[in-house]
């Protein structure tokens, strides 16, 4: 191949390395999504329970959602705070099941319509975007997710990488936590919920990182 197109420099550099192949043939595009879809908008919370928003169509490693679901138990005592988790098949479903029988605050839904999403991200007091694995592909990645709720505006819980390192600053654009560690996703959710004003402001800057790096005009 004359070009290999990869999704970010660290995955490119990745391939490259296990190819044997010289970094130059690489070319970096980022995922990016639908700027007609995700938008900014009314980010006012459906409810008075602070809701942490997250999807996904399953359970593969890289996504760590056992952490998601870890963090979740933990915090099953405060009552103001609810996950909404969306997407999955059975084997999710039964992870999700079985939190909750142990008491956590978990709110499931098979699935969302996709045109539906910003509207759910911008009513959340904050969403998770991962990757939480720890794995090595979740240390060279960006999930689609990160980049609807960073297009929403939406005060974003990525996961620390060497793919994400380029781009978000903790406290800043988003809130970064350790991969494959719940208790540092306990830590951030309990600190979000107690700064609103900060959560808007790192919404909109992270909304800005997204224009810059992530939208079509950026891509293209």
């Amino acid at each position: 191949c004359r070009v290999v197109l990869a999704d970010t420099k660290a995955h490119a550099e990745l391939s490259a390395r296990v190819s044997q192949m010289n970094l130059s043939r690489y070319a970096v595009v980022p995922v990016g999504t639908d700027d007609t879809l995700f938008l900014p908008g009314d980010t006012t919370p459906a409810s008075e329970v602070f809701r942490v928003f997250y999807y996904s169509t399953g359970m593969q490693p890289l996504h760590g959602m056992e952490y998601v679901v870890a963090a979740a138990e933990q915090l099953k005592t405060n009552t103001g705070i609810e996950f909404l988790i969306v997407g999955g098949k059975k084997p999710m479903t039964d992870v999700i099941t079985a939190a909750v029988g142990r008491g956590a605050r978990i709110r499931h839904e098979a699935w969302i319509p996709f045109e539906q999403l910003p509207e759910v991200i911008r009513s959340c007091g904050v969403t998770l975007g991962g990757p939480f694995g720890g794995t090595p592909q979740a240390h060279h990645v960006i999930t689609t997710k990160t980049y609807h709720l960073l297009a929403c505006a939406a005060p974003v819980i990525v996961g620390a990488s060497e793919a994400s390192a380029e781009y978000f600053v903790d406290g800043d654009n988003a809130l970064v936590v350790p991969q494959a560690d719940a208790d540092a996703l306990v830590k951030t959710i309990l600190w979000a919920k107690k700064h609103p004003q900060e959560l808007r402001d790192i919404g909109s800057r992270g909304r800005k990182v997204y224009e810059r790096e992530f939208s079509a005009e950026a891509i293209a």
